[in-house]
């Protein structure tokens, strides 16, 4: 079954998380928590994802992260893929590393993100791993307490000013402790939703749902975005360079669900082909026909997941 888009746009926030496959540990020692936190430190620079907070666990992770260009899943799928690399050629080990794609939730209630961010930071508590947070090692607790300083990669201000201040912060997470603050009805929802979510939390009501669209649909969008023959996606030979084919390998996999092995399939060529091509699309330029056409196509993505019921950039793009 095809997978379904991840809901995300610029300025979106995200729980983000994944676990190790099968019972292994996902972070074994402080080596793996080192490296882990050093691709962390990468993500904004070259995806424009910000780190909020984070809570590693020995079997799996937590991310609280802003979105700043809509790039969430290249970020992870990148993040992922390196620290199993990591992790694998440290132990001469070949194969998967974590359970499958990461789960993520798109929060723009703001009682939601303050209860995830003490969820986070309290999960080596509820895991038994330690009796209180201040001891967690690996964890960003310490940043919104005051012991630790921020790293300069990590973007703090804007939960500290949703808590008003450091002591707020930890007030807040004291109650949630004693069971003073409640969580909001829906919290509960949210934490055991399932993994490979595609849903928002929308304040009072469920998790809304962006369809999937057919691959069919999702070639006709770039099509009239490049302003070609739907038939031009396909056209390939000797010394050319197709960027509209790069482009639909690219679209497909963000609002259709495809994996690079069918999209490899249908585009009769070879998976890391695909990724190649995929990754064009994400390193183009704005001043680039290809980086254009990118943003020209997540502005109707962007239209979608807004509720505007337009999902219309130039001759009247729809779904």
């Amino acid at each position: 079954m095809p997978r379904r888009p991840r809901l995300d746009y610029a300025g979106a926030r995200h729980h983000v998380f994944n676990r190790a496959r099968g019972p292994s540990a996902l972070f074994q020692s402080d080596d793996d928590c080192v490296a882990f936190m050093g691709l962390l430190s990468s993500l904004d620079a070259h995806f424009g994802v910000q780190v909020q907070a984070w809570s590693l666990m020995p079997t799996h992770y937590h991310l609280l992260l802003r979105s700043r260009r809509g790039q969430l899943s290249p970020a992870i799928g990148w993040l992922q893929s390196e620290y199993a690399h990591h992790f694998n050629r440290s132990r001469g080990l070949d194969g998967p590393l974590f359970r499958g794609r990461f789960g993520n939730r798109l929060v723009e209630d703001e009682p939601y993100w303050l209860h995830l961010a003490a969820y986070v930071h309290l999960n080596p508590v509820e895991s038994r791993l330690v009796t209180h947070p201040d001891h967690a090692r690996w964890t960003s607790h310490g940043v919104y307490t005051g012991r630790d300083p921020a790293p300069e990669w990590m973007d703090a201000t804007d939960l500290v000013q949703a808590f008003g201040t450091i002591g707020g912060y930890a007030d807040f997470v004291r109650d949630v402790m004693i069971g003073r603050e409640d969580r909001p009805d829906a919290i509960a929802e949210l934490l055991e939703a399932p993994a490979a979510s595609t849903g928002r939390v929308e304040e009072g009501g469920p998790l809304v749902e962006l369809p999937l669209l057919t691959p069919e649909a999702a070639r006709r969008q770039v099509a009239a975005v490049c302003e070609v023959p739907v038939e031009v996606i396909d056209e390939v030979g000797p010394g050319r360079r197709n960027q509209v084919r790069w482009l639909a390998m690219w679209w497909l996999a963000e609002v259709a669900g495809q994996r690079n092995v069918d999209l490899a399939r249908a585009f009769r060529t070879v998976p890391a082909t695909v990724t190649r091509c995929q990754a064009r699309v994400r390193r183009a330029e704005v001043t680039e026909p290809l980086g254009q056409w990118r943003d020209r196509l997540r502005a109707v993505r962007d239209a979608a997941v807004r509720g505007t019921g337009g999902a219309r950039v130039k001759k009247g793009i729809k779904g």
